[in-house]
């Protein structure tokens, strides 16, 4: 293990690798990778990409799915300095275009099973490394301009390059939506990765003997997938998909001891256990966060799988978790809250003065510290309403979420303002789906609210008046909607009414909705 502070994540790889070449860093279902392996192929895959253009401070884009050598073009990546960002194929093409057009990537890191949808985007020239996947063939050079491949790594050993471990130095974009719906990107240094990283480790005490399986998106803060387990030499394991059973089944087989998900996939863990049971002998971490954690979903999965549910929050731009459950059991920790701060955080709950609450009353929570994000990547406007610098150069974040604070300091959450949603750990903002479905001409009115999912906690309801001699399905809105927006936002019901419910003063009645 590395005592803190930790050189940037490339040279932590070399060191290892050379410490202990033959650990597993990696565990997929095809492929386990050792360290040598993870640094030979990051080296090789900044070489690649230096060749292809790619220097310090430019961005790379990474349209992939949650591969070993995914991990090691982030890698790659980041040793040359360059600053990577992911982009979400469940997203429209036309989010992607803009996204691309935004931020001029120098050039792009593609996953083979999305070619197809690269080809949609408008950016033939753009210069791509291509990674294999199992279930799609790599294209050939002949239909595919600009496209270097995985394959030209093989046997290739090349020195691994090494930016300067600059904790000021942004390594990494991550994304999330603003109340129009257009993806602010935050632009993340290699200090906020570092101390969030930290936080995370010292309060679970976390080791190079654990082994991680983070169930987020790859398109979802990334570095979770190889920060922690990297920072201290340990492993971590790769799986596409949310299925109940793979899910056990690569928990046992890879000895996972720690694990982070949203609250959604414990219940579909607590489902399958009911229909056949199952231990989770080496499990000890057990996170959930991304969406509020009913005290009842904690107490079952304790009693039926004999782990304790975690609770934690986190944000895009917190780089991670800022709060969390106490690691060992705590009788003065109320059943339901989010959590306390961690030690490199601090939580303040202000009022609409940004004056503080007191113990009990409901105020919006904001966070400080060094591993909060400073601005959103060209939005100053943006960055101006949700960033506000300290005296000691670190960021306090206004989260918009209401919450409280126990006298023992525990945080309790109680709404998100402005009615946003999250579904799947996902921000949705009800504004933005309306304001699509008032875009479509048979519609007079649209209200959004939320409804419960049992999959991914929430989802979007949208309650529709049709304007008159107007026709539409609940099929022809949705498919409306699919066109414009990520597939997470779009409503699990769309009622068509004759008119929304008013109140006498003419305002929606939000209770009978």
């Amino acid at each position: 293990m590395i005592p803190f502070p930790w050189p940037s994540f490339p040279a932590l790889v070399a060191e290892y690798a050379a410490r202990t070449p033959q650990r597993p860093a990696v565990f997929h279902p095809l492929r386990t990778m050792t360290y040598a392996e993870l640094a030979q192929e990051a080296a090789a895959a900044a070489h690649l990409l230096q060749d292809m253009g790619v220097r310090h401070g430019d961005r790379v884009g990474c349209l992939v799915r949650k591969t070993p050598e995914a991990i090691a073009a982030y890698l790659g990546i980041q040793a040359l300095g360059a600053i990577f960002f992911p982009l979400d194929a469940n997203q429209p093409p036309a989010v992607l275009r803009d996204l691309l057009t935004r931020l001029s990537p120098r050039a792009v890191v593609l996953c083979a099973s999305h070619a197809g949808l690269w080809d949609t985007l408008g950016a033939p020239h753009l210069p791509r490394l291509v990674l294999p996947h199992p279930d799609h063939e790599l294209p050939t050079p002949h239909t595919a301009p600009c496209c270097r491949f995985w394959t030209e790594l093989e046997g290739v050993r090349l020195p691994m390059p090494l930016p300067p471990d600059d904790d000021d130095t942004p390594v990494y974009m991550n994304f999330t939506s603003g109340s129009t719906g257009r993806p602010k990107g935050a632009l993340t240094t290699l200090g906020n990765i570092h101390w969030n990283s930290l936080a995370s480790v010292e309060h679970f005490r976390m080791t190079g003997d654990d082994v991680h399986l983070c169930m987020m998106p790859s398109f979802v803060h990334p570095h979770e997938l190889f920060a922690r387990p990297l920072a201290q030499g340990g492993a971590l394991a790769l799986m596409d998909g949310i299925d109940p059973r793979t899910i056990v089944d690569t928990i046992r087989r890879f000895n996972v001891t720690c694990f982070m998900a949203v609250a959604a996939i414990y219940e579909t863990l607590i489902r399958q256990h009911e229909h056949a049971p199952f231990d989770l002998e080496s499990l000890r971490v057990a996170e959930s966060g991304g969406m509020h954690v009913p005290a009842a979903l904690s107490r079952e999965f304790r009693n039926r799988l004999g782990v304790r549910l975690l609770p934690v929050w986190g944000s895009t731009e917190t780089t991670g978790i800022a709060m969390a459950t106490p690691l060992e059991e705590d009788p003065s920790f109320p059943a339901g809250a989010t959590g306390r701060p961690l030690p490199q955080y601090l939580v303040e709950i202000l009022d609409e003065h940004g004056e503080p609450v007191r113990d009990g009353a409901v105020g919006e929570l904001h966070v400080s510290g060094p591993g909060v994000c400073r601005e959103y990547y060209h939005m100053p406007l943006e960055s101006a309403e949700s960033f506000v610098i300290r005296p000691d150069g670190t960021a306090r974040f206004r989260t918009r979420d209401l919450v409280s604070r126990t006298p023992d300091g525990a945080v309790m959450f109680h709404s998100r303002m402005q009615g946003m949603l999250k579904v799947a750990g996902m921000k949705v903002y009800p504004t933005r789906i309306e304001e699509l479905l008032h875009e479509h001409p048979a519609v007079a009115q649209a209200v959004v609210v939320r409804m419960h999912d049992p999959l991914r906690g929430e989802a979007p309801r949208a309650v529709v008046a049709l304007r008159p001699g107007q026709e539409a399905t609940p099929r022809e809105l949705w498919r409306w909607l699919e066109a414009r927006l990520h597939r997470f936002a779009l409503p699990r019901v769309i009622d068509i009414v004759d008119a929304i419910p008013k109140t006498p003063g003419g305002k929606i009645a939000w209770k009978e909705l």
